[in-house]
């Protein structure tokens, strides 16, 4: 008996030891539950700053583009903001101005910086067709052949195939190339894309199959 209290003190020691571990394992959650919702806190307000920010910009570039006026202070509207929905169309307003005043060199490196910055918009395959018009014009013969090729292969339901397919012909058919020539518009009006450049690619089709003949 006279070692009883303290095996009693020895065994409430030794219950108490759970209880300690469990406290500081509820304390290591609270603490883990804790600073993840204060990097759930902090992506939020970065979310909101960076949404705000861009909001901002994209009225600034809006803004801008309004008042703008003349191809100079359009080309600042696209160098200022570029990322902007309005930068890129300050981009294609001055690449359409330039290839109006058939300064294609200059209009082909606006298009392929438009592709590079915005390469998935609605307006991307337009962009593309143009610069391998102005390539084309620029008489840099062999890349606006790369473009042509390319719209075809990827993009052959695209609105711009038809004038890439006869372009290319005539590429070919100035390289005597008269069997690439054909093929590409054979494929081309095969597809049956009702396409506005239908009637001038049939009609090159048989200018160059009757020019064959003879």
């Amino acid at each position: 008996m006279l070692f009883s209290p303290m095996a009693e003190e020895s065994n409430n020691s030794f219950n108490d030891q759970p209880v300690l571990i469990e406290d500081n394992s509820m304390a290591q959650i609270a603490r883990n539950v804790i600073i993840g919702a204060l990097v759930v806190v902090i992506a939020v307000v970065a979310t909101v700053v960076y949404l705000n920010k861009k909001q901002n910009t994209e009225e600034a570039a809006s803004a801008a583009l309004a008042e703008a006026k003349g191809p100079e202070q359009i080309q600042k509207v696209a160098d200022q903001y570029p990322r902007t929905s309005a930068g890129a169309s300050a981009l294609l307003l001055v690449a359409a101005t330039k290839q109006e005043k058939q300064d294609f060199a200059a209009a082909a490196d606006l298009y392929a910086r438009y592709l590079k910055d915005h390469p998935k918009t609605p307006f991307s395959p337009a962009a593309e067709f143009a610069k391998a018009q102005c390539l084309d014009a620029a008489g840099k013969k062999a890349e606006a052949q790369s473009e042509y090729v390319s719209i075809l292969e990827t993009k052959p339901t695209s609105p711009y195939a038809g004038g890439a397919a006869v372009a290319l012909a005539k590429i070919y058919r100035a390289d005597n190339n008269q069997r690439a020539a054909e093929q590409t518009l054979t494929t081309f009006l095969s597809n049956d894309l009702n396409s506005s450049f239908q009637a001038e690619a049939s009609r090159l089709l048989v200018e160059l199959q009757q020019n064959a003949k003879k």
